[in-house]
């Protein structure tokens, strides 16, 4: 059986949407500089957030820390972040 161009196109979409609904389709793996600077970003945020938090609270650096990147996960797990 011979196919057109359009029709394989259009099989392709077809085929693409049924895994893209089922799920089997994964993203892409991101590339490792971007994750790095994602990374960097996000230590970045936590240091402001325990600076900010010692220096208003006077509590030790390390608790700061610990409290600042609950602080960040609760963000980004509402999408504020």
């Amino acid at each position: 059986m011979k196919l057109s161009k359009q029709q394989l196109k259009r099989i392709i979409r077809q085929e693409r949407r049924k895994l893209q609904e089922s799920g089997d389709i994964y993203p892409r793996p991101q590339h490792p500089m971007i994750a790095n600077a994602d990374a960097d970003i996000r230590n970045q945020r936590i240091d402001v957030i325990a600076d900010t938090l010692c220096d208003s609270t006077g509590l030790t650096p390390d608790v700061c820390g610990r409290v600042a990147e609950y602080i960040l996960a609760q963000l980004e797990e509402k999408g504020l972040c």
